[in-house]
């Protein structure tokens, strides 16, 4: 069964890694943003990874450990401590992860790895606009309350300018 798995990839090697995983039929995933830039041929439009070294997959469990082995040096997997195996990104956070980072927000700030201080404030839900139906926490980051969306252990991304009218408290806060 395919499972969404989290891979730290080295050295500027994610394009190939990417690439060998989607030839092997693999479903990835990299947030990124869309640059501008000028050259002598003009105007030309590309996407940047935001967070350099971060790559999901959909595969299986045993073929992302046979696919390590052929690419030994070039990643390493997210993994469950217990088990010291793969770690399984539940489908539903990694598709509300997925989901708000395709969303082009200029003023996004990507926190790289998510830690437990990112869900100290409030559960909630957005219940209009653009990152309608995405679920995370509402926290103070840098004096601003921003709405953080993350992948338990991996990832973690802040939003500002989501008016508090369009938020829903899905859990009462747990500060005294």
């Amino acid at each position: 069964m395919n499972n969404w798995y989290a891979l730290k990839v080295f050295y500027n090697r994610i394009s190939t890694v990417r690439e060998d995983l989607e030839s092997a039929g693999c479903e990835t995933y990299a947030p990124s943003v869309i640059i501008e830039r000028i050259d002598r041929e003009g105007l030309r439009y590309g996407t940047k990874p935001v967070i350099s070294s971060l790559l999901f997959v959909n595969c299986t469990e045993k073929f992302l450990e046979g696919f390590k082995h052929l690419h030994d040096g070039d990643f390493l997997y997210y993994c469950d401590l217990a088990t010291k195996k793969p770690g399984k990104i539940p489908e539903a956070e990694f598709i509300n992860f997925r989901e708000a980072t395709k969303v082009p927000d200029p003023d996004a700030l990507y926190l790289g790895s998510d830690t437990e201080w990112f869900k100290d404030g409030e559960r909630v839900q957005v219940t209009e606009g653009i990152h309608k139906g995405r679920e995370g926490w509402i926290r103070r980051i840098k004096g601003k309350k921003r709405f953080i969306v993350c992948v338990e252990g991996v990832s973690a991304v802040a939003f500002q300018n989501i008016p508090a009218a369009f938020l829903k408290v899905l859990e009462p806060s747990k500060r005294k």
